[in-house]
């Protein structure tokens, strides 16, 4: 068994624990925002949602940020260098762009 999201009758088992269906969707299980299925370990926690780390990618190159410094622009986040080819400069402080104010 995986341990992720198998259905056993009337239970669900969620990291080798069994939980009836109404218990089970209390649960805060967190779903990665690129893939959609669950995330067990580590996640990043990035534009209101939460990613494997492997899926939190460059909006521009799909280049995964693997903990470097990531800027923002509406939805979405870039690397350092598309957002600026993109954008323009970054504010230092909060990396969101200069010139949108």
């Amino acid at each position: 068994s995986s341990g992720i999201n198998a259905e056993y009758g009337r239970a669900k088992e969620l990291h080798a624990h069994l939980f009836c269906h109404s218990c089970y969707d209390t649960k805060e299980i967190s779903v990665c925002a690129a893939c959609k299925k669950p995330i067990e370990g580590r996640a990043v926690s990035a534009l209101e949602k939460k990613w494997h780390p492997e899926h939190f990618v460059c909006g521009h190159c799909e280049r995964p940020f693997a903990g470097e410094r990531f800027y923002e622009h509406g939805t979405m986040a870039y690397c350092e260098l598309h957002y600026r080819k993109l954008f323009g400069d970054p504010c230092f402080y909060c990396c969101k762009s200069a010139a949108d104010e």
